[in-house]
């Protein structure tokens, strides 16, 4: 399991250990030579920080190979903002080449963004949007309030520009109006 932030690491393996997947504490990768000795060992779950797949600069200029095993599946939470960079290379095409990748997102909102997810992944298998995990009661409803009085803002054209930028994505009237 990767993700991008030790916020999202906590919640995948406490999501994890909340279903009784795995209570093995020693599973999250405490830095990047813990999570090398993680993956050459033989662990049904491993979570880390995509920023642990970084070269240790004095000793390295290249990622080494850690395992060529194929029965290795990565799942990527927030897979558009892990997976284009120099970690995510050092991972795939170095660290762990013959792995299997899932990306997760459910933010990729910058179009560029979802292009380069979708290069890197595909096409979507599957789609739970915005307003399907509200009815489930799996995500609160957004609101926005223009609040720029409060802040000190100075931007009449505020409620105008975040309309124009939310016409850009696929929501659908209700999405809108909440």
């Amino acid at each position: 399991m990767v993700a991008d932030r030790s916020e999202l690491e906590r919640q995948l393996y406490d999501t994890f250990t909340g279903v009784d997947a795995t209570t093995n504490k020693q599973v999250v990768a405490k830095n990047r030579e813990h999570l090398r000795e993680l993956l050459k060992e033989n662990h049904r779950y491993v979570f880390t920080l995509i920023h642990k797949f970084s070269i240790d600069p004095k000793t390295e200029s290249e990622y080494p190979l850690i395992t060529d095993r194929k029965n290795i599946i990565v799942i990527s939470d927030e897979a558009h903002r892990t997976q284009a960079g120099t970690f995510a290379r050092n991972m795939r095409f170095h660290g762990i080449p013959n792995a299997s990748y899932l990306g997760f997102t459910g933010t990729p909102i910058i179009k560029d963004e979802e292009e380069l997810t979708k290069n890197i992944f595909g096409e979507y298998v599957s789609v739970y949007d915005f307003k399907r995990a509200i009815e489930d009661g799996a995500t609160l409803p957004l609101r926005y309030l223009n609040k720029g009085e409060k802040l000190g803002l100075e931007n009449p054209m505020l409620d105008e520009q975040m309309a124009e930028i939310l016409e850009d994505e696929n929501l659908d009237d209700d999405q809108k109006e909440n």
